[in-house]
């Protein structure tokens, strides 16, 4: 009886390992992390991409479409990879991504099929569409995506669809405002009934904001009005903001964001309940922005950490955590009844303890929360105005305090007469000191198709130049004016690229590669004003290595000219 006792003993504890060894929570994706800190974004963005392709599509999907088949990062990646996009100055040739995420935000019910599994199984199969602030923050960056395109239209549209209304449980019976954990539980013991809540306004800040600059942009004065005062309501004390938005004495609108947005984690039994932890720490530090105005600090216009730790921007999902307290129940019936089983002899008894066990073991390891969430998240949002004159003018982005968030863009072009420019930005946070010389340079190295008279030497960058522009008439004429490549045809220059595999434009939908000067094979250029840009050609490379004949050779004739020039001379 002792053997057969200690063998369920065993067993028991055998079973309580596969609990803890099957409710692992997912694990952030540490590239994405780095790259919205450290301000380099290609590397995480391509990686991105390349699972998006792998994966393929949904086979049916969009607006009024019923969702049959999708794969359950479909909306994580892409809203991964639009913020990374954007970070990077790749905008507008962020049209198919914003597209396929847009239609699958607007979807009613995409894990309607899903709940009943979800229940049985785990939460981790369900398609991944965020929590309600997350999806607030992903059609944000698709207003943003539309508004750097000027199309005011759309980007109205998008702010307006993340304004939609919050469950609001109020307090508990303490006064204190409810949280995931608590509320579950009062709802798991009936002090709560899951339908008795209050439908409550967005505060969702952004949202606002870009509603009334859309809406003003397009000369609706009485909705921007609106969508002006109700982010004052929610947010009293920065009144300053809307006020110099109002002014209209600014043709760029900067939408900055900064810091690593909060994780999730699962929390409470067998982390059955889902919350979010800050990754970077709030405060109030003001954005201070040098421009040809002088200097002027804007406040801190929205704060993920606050927004996502408030129950009401969060799904309520208290089933797990019924899931995990049955475990508990069923695995302690188990044991009692198998023990029972031992005592009296009864084989059937004893296994049917077994059985309780293993299925409470079973429901415990399932009752973790899915703890996916969007990395890309910032931890807060700024918005500040400047009036450039062109792509000479330089400003200084800084958040307070921070000298490493420093960045420094330029060489953004002048706006039409009363037209206003939306230009995000998203300033590096993982630097400590001061900021890397590329973010604080404000130079642009490289000639580009933005900046075509940049650089020093005007010849390509793959024969030692200082030049990424596309083969055209004019880059030719620009190295044949300046003495270089005499006698060459345009079929010749572009021959070259060509024999290096070099992508000279991206098709239209297209997503951009690796640039040459960070060892890739593309000579798309992100846009100015961008983070990415200022990475991308506010610092000096390393030359160029060529992989084919052809150009090894042009390189030697080249050189040799060069020293018969010198010997000449």
């Amino acid at each position: 009886m002792w053997a057969t006792r200690a063998i369920l003993f065993y067993g028991g504890i055998g079973l309580l390992c596969v609990v803890f060894m099957s409710g692992c929570a997912a694990k952030p994706r540490l590239d994405v992390l780095g790259a919205v800190s450290r301000g380099h974004f290609s590397p995480a963005r391509l990686a991105i991409n390349q699972e998006i392709v792998k994966r393929g599509k949904p086979t049916a999907g969009g607006s009024g479409k019923k969702l049959k088949s999708v794969d359950r990062t479909y909306i994580l990646n892409r809203a991964r990879l639009l913020s990374l996009m954007l970070g990077e100055g790749y905008a507008r040739h962020a049209d198919p991504v914003v597209e396929e995420l847009y239609a699958l935000l607007r979807t009613q019910g995409l894990n309607k099929d899903k709940t009943v599994a979800s229940v049985l199984l785990n939460e981790d199969i369900k398609t991944w569409k965020g929590e309600p602030f997350e999806q607030a923050m992903m059609l944000c960056w698709i207003g943003m995506h539309y508004g750097m395109q000027g199309d005011w239209g759309n980007t109205r549209a998008a702010a307006e669809n993340s304004l939609f209304h919050l469950r609001d449980f109020g307090k508990d019976a303490k006064g204190k405002k409810y949280d995931a954990i608590s509320l579950s539980r009062d709802m798991l013991s009936e002090d709560v009934d899951e339908t008795g809540y209050a439908t409550v306004e967005s505060n969702f800040a952004l949202s606002y904001l870009l509603s009334g600059i859309a809406n003003q942009q397009l000369g609706r004065v009485a909705e921007s009005e609106e969508m002006y005062r109700k982010y004052c309501r929610y947010n009293s004390n920065l009144t300053s903001v809307v006020e110099g938005l109002k002014q209209e004495n600014y043709n760029t609108i900067f939408v900055v964001e900064y810091g690593n947005g909060p994780q999730k984690i699962g929390a409470g039994p067998n982390q059955a309940v889902a919350m979010f932890v800050p990754i970077t720490r709030s405060d109030q530090a003001h954005l201070s922005v040098h421009s040809a105005r002088g200097r002027e600090t804007f406040p801190v216009a929205m704060d993920l950490n606050t927004i996502a730790t408030d129950l009401m921007w969060n799904n309520l999902e208290d089933i797990r955590l019924a899931k995990s307290y049955l475990g508990s129940a069923l695995l302690l019936a188990g044991v009692i009844t198998a023990d029972h089983g031992v005592s009296r002899h009864s084989s059937d008894t004893a296994i049917a303890g077994l059985i309780l066990m293993g299925a409470g073991a079973y429901l415990q390891s399932q009752a973790h929360a899915d703890t996916r969430y969007c990395e890309a998240m910032p931890q807060r949002v700024y918005l500040a105005t400047a009036m450039i004159a062109g792509p000479k003018d330089q400003v200084m982005l800084q958040i307070e305090g921070k000298p490493g968030s420093q960045l420094v863009v330029s060489g953004m072009p002048a706006t039409m007469s009363g037209e206003v420019r939306l230009q995000y930005v998203r300033l590096p946070s993982a630097y400590v000191g001061a900021a890397p010389a590329w973010a604080q340079s404000g130079q642009t190295f490289y000639a580009n198709v933005y900046e075509p008279n940049a650089g020093v030497m005007p010849l390509p960058y793959i024969m030692g130049g200082d030049c990424v522009l596309p083969p055209t008439y004019d880059a030719l004429a620009r190295y044949q004016n300046a003495g270089y490549l005499q006698g060459y045809t345009l079929d010749d220059l572009i021959g070259l690229y060509r024999a290096e595999g070099i992508v000279v434009e991206a098709e239209l939908g297209a997503m951009p590669g690796l640039h040459v000067l960070d060892g890739g094979n593309s000579l798309v250029a992100p846009a100015p004003g961008t983070t990415g840009y200022a990475r991308l050609f506010g610092q000096r490379h390393e030359p160029y290595r060529p992989k084919s004949r052809a150009l090894s050779r042009a390189i030697a004739k080249l050189e040799s000219i060069g020293q018969n020039q010198v010997m000449k001379d």
